[in-house]
């Protein structure tokens, strides 16, 4: 038996932890393709195992069927051509993967849904313009794609609101998957006298992109900046995602500035 051949290993360094699972019921289902040449047999049922992450409707995990959208979605993250298997003839553009994220983030980022969460009426909270924040969220376990735009992308998003009362700062944000139908809310509320810190942050690190297609493509080192908001109170901290502009810095500078004019009184 001889080793994996460089592009099968390629190949197979894409996977996620959800396609190596689907790879190993898929090997136990379906019977191994090979290709015999003197007396040489190579493996070919991986390139089948990857490309059912990505095109497959059903998960093995959940048996639910994928809505259109989300296969659509990782379709943005998967190369494109070159392949032994069923891999995907269409790239999702950066564009219409944005659109994708912009109708999911609609479901849930009004202000009235958010006020309904907290159990707040918007009377309560016109001490100062609340602020909206919203980005990619990066990670283990999250897959990632720098478009040709050089904006980074992820398979996981963040809406947030944060609003000022009288006595009190009201936090709420949803974490939602685009591969799946499901999310994580969070709704909290801090006294003024009990808030320590709020402050924003980028930051660079190391993220990966594929670039090629997945017989002649590679794995692309380079450098990914975040933007994180924090709200420390009590020992507490709770971080969110945003992404920067010159509207959320006077929003964030206006919510630091109650914060100081109620410690202060």
């Amino acid at each position: 038996m001889t080793k994996l051949s460089p592009f099968l290993l390629q190949a197979y360094s894409i996977t996620t932890k959800k396609s190596e699972y689907l790879c190993k019921s898929k090997i136990n289902q379906r019977q191994t393709a090979e290709a015999t040449g003197g007396g040489i047999t190579i493996k070919l049922f991986i390139m089948g195992c990857i490309s059912t992450f990505y095109d497959d409707p059903v998960s093995s995990s959940t048996k639910k069927v994928s809505k259109p959208e989300e296969i659509n979605a990782r379709h943005y993250f998967a190369p494109v051509g070159g392949c032994i298997g069923r891999f995907t003839a269409h790239k999702v553009t950066d564009e219409e993967y944005d659109a994708l994220v912009r109708e999911k983030a609609n479901k849930y980022n009004s202000m009235q849904h958010a006020l309904d969460k907290l159990g707040i009426d918007e009377s309560m909270v016109k001490e100062v313009k609340p602020l909206y924040l919203e980005g990619f969220c990066f990670g283990d376990g999250i897959d990632e794609n720098r478009g040709k735009d050089l904006v980074w992308r992820s398979s996981e998003y963040e809406v947030t609101w944060i609003f000022c009362g009288d006595n009190q700062i009201y936090f709420w944000s949803c974490r939602f998957k685009m591969f799946a139908d499901t999310k994580k809310e969070v709704a909290e509320e801090y006294f003024y006298k009990d808030i320590t810190n709020i402050n924003s942050s980028s930051e660079s690190s190391e993220g990966y992109y594929w670039k090629g297609n997945c017989l002649k493509g590679q794995h692309v080192r380079a450098d990914r900046v975040t933007s994180t908001f924090c709200l420390s109170a009590m020992g507490d901290k709770r971080y969110c995602a945003m992404t920067t502009s010159d509207e959320v810095e006077r929003a964030i500078q206006g919510i630091k500035s109650k914060l100081r004019e109620k410690k202060n009184s």
